[in-house]
């Protein structure tokens, strides 16, 4: 569920004061285009921004107060904690992308963590219900958004009930070039690969290791390229299906 980076910025973003920062990110949000100058404004001063370091979590398990992100640097991972405590992340999101706590329930067991450093406008959920009640058109843009997230969920969940661990890791990079860009190198480690496929590192690490010296992929300190799109998406299209479990 990523929308767009801004590329018309009014004005140099490294110009600008740090006072004027928020309202810059604000103005230049693609969710937030077409929405008039007074109520951006009013958006400045009903949010707070917030710098998340490497591996910090924007929101962890059982968040009280609901609140929506608004993603403006860096990447997010999202997921959930199983029963055994074990952390399953299943989309990546970056720069334009909206998400939060708003419907997650007090149980639920769901993260949202920086896999790189993020800066994040913040808003509660009143103020974003009540903005949404004035702007009809961007709550059309927010289902939107949500719709593709739980889309990768449902893809994400299917693919490791019926997929081979290489196969999912060839849609994984396929599905995360396409959705940032070929030219923007993946942010993930070997371990958050992992965590999206659903195996174990060593298992990523061992096919990551065989897709670069296929010359399929290169990765260096966390950052992967695709090199070889074509070859990669005849890998995710040829895989081995998973034993149907005994009734």
């Amino acid at each position: 569920a990523v929308m767009s980076s801004p590329s018309r910025p009014l004005t140099p973003f490294r110009q600008l004061l740090p006072q004027d920062q928020k309202l810059w990110y604000l103005r230049n949000f693609d969710l937030f285009q077409g929405l008039a100058p007074e109520e951006i404004e009013r958006l400045d001063h009903r949010t707070y921004m917030r710098k998340v370091p490497p591996s910090g979590y924007v929101y962890l398990v059982r968040e009280n107060r609901p609140r929506v992100y608004l993603l403006k640097e860096g990447y997010v991972e999202i997921g959930y904690r199983d029963g055994e405590g074990r952390e399953i992340a299943f989309d990546l999101l970056g720069p334009g992308a909206i998400f939060g706590t708003i419907g997650i329930g007090q149980s639920s067991e769901s993260f949202a963590r920086a896999v790189t450093e993020a800066l994040i406008c913040v808003m509660d959920e009143a103020d974003f219900e009540a903005l949404l009640k004035r702007h009809p058109a961007l709550a059309l843009r927010v289902v939107r958004c949500l719709k593709e997230q739980l889309q990768a969920l449902e893809h994400r969940v299917q693919d490791s009930l019926s997929r081979d661990v290489r196969s999912r890791i060839a849609r994984l990079l396929l599905s995360l070039r396409e959705k940032f860009g070929p030219d923007r190198p993946i942010p993930l480690t070997h371990q958050e690969i992992a965590n999206l496929v659903g195996c174990a590192r060593e298992t990523a690490s061992q096919c990551l290791s065989e897709l670069k010296k296929q010359g399929v992929v290169a990765y260096h300190r966390g950052r992967i390229r695709v090199l070889a799109p074509h070859r990669l998406q005849a890998l995710a299209d040829t895989f081995t299906a998973k034993p149907a479990p005994d009734p």
